[in-house]
C-alpha cells in the first residue's frame, strides 16, 4: 500500500540529543536538509516525495519544522511531541494566513499523536489539543492532516503506533481507489476521476 522507500535513522549519541533538538535545532534542520537529503539524492534512486518522523523532543522538532518550512518534506509525522506553549501562537499565526498563502499545503500531510495525561502530563496534552482545534478551524480542506490521541499508550510506545498509522495516512492516496458500487464510481468522477486519481498517485 505504499511505494518502496529508503529509511534513514539519525542516532542520538551521548550529548547530541539536547544539542540537536534543543538550542541547535536550526543547525540540525540545515544538516538534514543540506547534508542528509543531498547525500541520499546523489547516491540513490529517489523521488521528490520525502517524509520526516520524530518522537518526543524529535517530535517537537518535526512539529516546529512543519511551520518553519512546510514544503521541505511532503509528510510530517510526530509522536508525543513535547512542546512549549509558544508553539500554539506559532501555529495560530501560520494558519491565519490567507487561503492563497496556504495553497502550498495541497498534497502535503501532517500526522501527530499524544498519549494520555498520566503518561504525557497535562500541559503536553493540552497543547496538542489546542493545535488540533486550530487545524480544525483553519486548515485548508485539501490539506491531509490528522491528530490521534493514544490514551492507552505510554510515552515510549507511541512512536510505534504513530509511525505505522502516520505512514498509512501519508499514503492514503497511493492505495487503489475504493469502488465497490456504481455509485462509488460516479462519486469519484467516473473514468476522468479515476485517471486524475492515478495521476496524483504517480507523484508519490
Amino acid at each position: 500500500y505504499m511505494p518502496e522507500a529508503i529509511l534513514i535513522g539519525i542516532t542520538n549519541n551521548r550529548g547530541t540529543r539536547g544539542r540537536d533538538l534543543g538550542n541547535g535545532t536550526a543547525k540540525f534542520w540545515d544538516y538534514i536538509k543540506n547534508d542528509v537529503v543531498t547525500f541520499v539524492n546523489k547516491n540513490y534512486r529517489t523521488s521528490e516525495h520525502k517524509t520526516i518522523f520524530g518522537h518526543s523532543m524529535a517530535g517537537a522538532f518535526v512539529m516546529r519544522g512543519f511551520v518553519k518550512d512546510p514544503t521541505q518534506f511532503n509528510s510530517h509525522i510526530a509522536a508525543s511531541p513535547g512542546m512549549r506553549k509558544d508553539v500554539i501562537d506559532t501555529y495560530h499565526d501560520f494558519f491565519n494566513k490567507s487561503d492563497e498563502k496556504l495553497r502550498h499545503l495541497t498534497g502535503q500531510s501532517l500526522y501527530f499523536t499524544m498519549g494520555g495525561i498520566a503518561a504525557e502530563g497535562t500541559e503536553n496534552v493540552q497543547i496538542v489539543n489546542e493545535l488540533d482545534e486550530i487545524l480544525k478551524q483553519r486548515a485548508p480542506s485539501d490539506f491531509n492532516w490528522d491528530y490521534q490521541p493514544l490514551i492507552r499508550h505510554a510515552h515510549m510506545t507511541t512512536p510505534y503506533a504513530t509511525f505505522y498509522e502516520g505512514i498509512t495516512n501519508t499514503f492514503t492516496g497511493y492505495q487503489p481507489p475504493k469502488i465497490a458500487s456504481y455509485q462509488d464510481y460516479l462519486n469519484i468522477g467516473g473514468m476522468k476521476g479515476i485517471t486524475n486519481y492515478y495521476q496524483e498517485r504517480a507523484v508519490k
